[in-house]
């Protein structure tokens, strides 16, 4: 089977959307990615279906965004001790 087009999804960031990390390319389109800055480690993984690509980058935006929140809530939690420290 010839494989003409693929669907990459890479690794998100905190501003990522699906079209972000999931995209259909060639394989000519695929290396000017590389060429463009896109590093072989960023690429989680490669399909031939739309369905499961897209099924795999939501799975990574939604771990991505509870890795974020919980950030979030150990930053807040840090400066709330550090705040209650100052005080005493």
């Amino acid at each position: 089977m010839k494989i003409t087009t693929l669907w990459v999804v890479t690794r998100p960031t905190d501003l990522s959307v699906l079209d972000d990390i999931c995209f259909q390319t060639d394989l000519i389109g695929l290396g000017l990615q590389f060429l463009g800055g896109l590093k072989t480690t960023e690429v989680v993984a490669a399909f031939t279906e739309r369905e499961e690509a897209q099924s795999l980058a939501r799975k990574l935006l939604a771990i991505h965004a509870d890795i974020v929140a919980l950030s979030v809530q150990k930053t807040e939690a840090e400066c709330r001790a550090a705040d209650e420290e100052g005080r005493s």
